[in-house]
């Protein structure tokens, strides 16, 4: 696990100084590396063999590679090949430029791991950008007077190369709450897809979709099921438990990471368990399993486990460092949990976590997705042009700041425009506050779900477009979790690995039919695979989420909640220069803030403007500074 800025096309050693704003995801290790026509920082995080011998590139017969990242089944392709060669170090990525000479880029196919690569290939000329199978390690680009510049993450590439903020793409996010690939908040900078490289040569570049399964669906028994479901995940556990240094799991109260724990600690006894307490999490919601089953659970296994009380004081003091850290736009709370405990993982010295992301995905789907289900397959499969009349009078009449009205609209876009519903029905209502802003963004969010079908349709071929929602998933949920993840535990140089990502556990569950995953409600295999495993309080416990109680704790300082709106509404001008001119408006006449009364809106603005401060602003200084502090600047 590491990272990495470079570029192709010319030796610029610029690289080499912006490698510093991305040393937390290296601290162990750094090394410039150019040639002719190519430069790359590495910044190294070691896990596996933490010699000075794991150091990147590994280099082997012309060809030179850089991996942030992990190649789980490194021994197994070690003794595969053990007659044609030989390691020299324990570093699971010092086979792969081997894999490489004596495969092309078809040795993708034999690795199971989580990557962002730089391959350099000097006998062809060519040099490649690859990122793994469902984007677990990010990957941004930018294709700037014949160079292609890369790097980890934004926060390197923005400030080497002066990129603007692009105002449709942070609208889009507003809207979704996704992060949604191939774009990013700013102008000309991309993500690479999950499962795509890009090829360079000649100062030309081409994006290729390298991971393609071909996904049949299944008539496989649901004991079958039971006996390979127990095979793949006790296998990804396995590899995925691989490491020199200790190990965590992230604990919540629902399914996914409690399966994760009782797998793991049946295997490794040293494993600590880390746990967020939110306090105040009773005032809004019933529901507190994530306070209440973690604990339980760790009593029951007796398993160490370490816990962090994520409070207001804890908002108030770390809010400013989390925005900074994050790169794109924060849209839930979640992030600021996942930074919690990474925190706390880091102060114990535990250098690798394992999570529960892409369970949901596994299981059949989420809750508020369901409804896509019930929409005939020929709303999916056209393009209902002629209704734009219709559209325009729905707008008119439903598309307003009235939440009644605004459901019969995403009625409409249910039945007519499923994949607008898909990406936006997460989202808070702030869209409406957008104006002629949210129509632009409406329109790309359209484009951008093709091109996700584009590549569900090769993976899916005998599937309807209603089918392929969970598999589209991809680059919508499980992207902004393996995204968020990754930034969060990388602020603290942790590796985050996820069993459930493991391509032939992913890809056997989705071979199975929805009809059998959810034959008795949502979810009803999978929790049928694990209630074996795990007690009945956890199995019967409702997706609780992590959520921070917001409201009560900004109603209850109402000083500081009036310091906030006060804050907001000074700083405007950054919405109208970025954002839109009409959500500024709606600002300024306090008429979101009548509209937003359980304060999510609010909050996605107040950290928005942070943002916005942050990388759109000279000014800013420090991220050592409190909220409140920051309020009265």
């Amino acid at each position: 696990m590491c990272g990495f800025i470079g570029v192709f096309g010319k030796a610029d050693n610029r690289v080499k100084e912006f490698g510093n704003t991305i040393l937390h995801r290296g601290p162990d290790m750094q090394k410039y590396t150019s040639g002719a026509d190519w430069a790359v920082q590495f910044n190294r995080l070691a896990i596996l063999d933490l010699s000075i011998e794991g150091m990147q590139p590994f280099r082997f017969e012309g060809v030179e590679v850089f991996i942030n990242g992990e190649i789980y089944n490194y021994l197994e392709l070690l003794r595969e090949h053990k007659n044609e060669f030989q390691n020299k170090t324990s570093c699971d990525a010092e086979i792969v430029p081997f894999l490489f000479r004596k495969y092309g880029m078809n040795f993708l196919n034999k690795i199971n791991g989580m990557f962002s690569m730089v391959i350099i290939d000097h006998d062809n000329k060519k040099n490649y950008l690859v990122k793994d199978r469902y984007g677990k390690k990010p990957l941004f680009f930018s294709n700037l007077k014949g160079c292609l510049y890369f790097s980890s993450e934004l926060k390197s590439l923005k400030s080497l190369l002066n990129s603007e903020i692009d105002r449709t793409n942070i609208n889009i996010n507003l809207i979704s709450n996704f992060i949604i690939p191939p774009i990013t908040p700013f102008k000309n900078l991309f993500s690479l897809m999950p499962g795509h490289f890009i090829e360079w040569k000649n100062n030309e570049f081409k994006k290729i979709n390298w991971y393609k399964p071909n996904i049949e669906e299944s008539n496989i028994n649901n004991k079958n099921v039971k006996e390979v479901f127990e095979k793949l995940t006790n296998n990804s556990i396995d590899l995925r438990l691989r490491s020199d240094v200790p190990i965590g799991v992230f604990l919540s109260g629902g399914l996914d990471s409690n399966f994760i724990l009782k797998k793991t600690f049946s295997k490794n006894k040293d494993i600590t368990a880390l746990i967020c307490k939110i306090a105040d999490k009773e005032k809004i919601n019933k529901n507190i399993i994530d306070n209440t089953n973690p604990e339980k659970v760790c009593k029951e296994l007796r398993c160490k486990s370490k816990i962090i009380n994520f409070d207001y004081s804890y908002l108030n003091q770390n809010l400013i460092k989390i925005i900074k850290a994050h790169d794109e736009l924060i849209t839930n709370s979640g992030v600021l949990i996942f930074y919690a405990l990474s925190e706390e993982a880091k102060k114990n010295n535990i250098k690798v976590v394992l999570t529960g992301a892409g369970g949901d995905e596994l299981a059949g789907g989420y809750y508020w997705q369901k409804k896509l289900n019930y929409v005939p397959n020929i709303f999916y499969d056209k393009d209902f042009k002629s209704l734009n009349l219709l559209e325009k009078l729905i707008k008119l009449v439903f598309f307003k700041k009235n939440k009644y009205l605004l459901k019969i609209y995403k009625l409409y876009q249910l039945i007519f425009k499923p994949e607008n519903y898909h990406i936006e029905t997460h989202g808070s209502n702030l869209r409406v506050f957008l104006g002629e802003e949210y129509f632009k963004s409406e329109k790309k969010i359209k484009d951008l779900y093709k091109s996700f079908y584009n590549i569900s349709e090769n993976v899916f071929k005998r599937k309807k477009r209603k089918e392929l929602i969970d598999y589209n998933n991809t680059f919508l949920t499980i992207s902004t979790q393996n995204f968020i993840f990754d930034m969060m535990t990388m602020a603290h140089s942790i590796e985050n690995r996820s069993p459930f990502l493991d391509f032939q556990l992913f890809e056997f569950m989705n071979s199975l039919p929805k009809k059998i995953r959810n034959k008795d409600g949502l979810k009803s295999l999978y929790k049928s695979l694990l209630k074996e495993y795990l007690p009945e309080y956890v199995v019967k416990s409702q997706k609780s989420g992590p959520n921070l109680p917001l409201q009560f704790w900004f109603n209850s300082r109402p000083d500081v909640k009036k310091k906030v709106f006060l804050f907001i509404k000074k700083n405007s001008h950054y919405i109208e220069k970025n954002i839109s001119n009409e959500l500024a408006i709606n600002i300024k006449n306090d008429k979101i803030f009548k509209f937003d009364k359980n304060l999510e809106i609010t909050f996605k603005l107040l950290c928005l403007i942070i943002w916005l401060k942050i990388n759109n602003d000279d000014s800013f200084n420090t991220i050592n500074i409190s909220l409140e502090e920051f309020l009265e600047q």
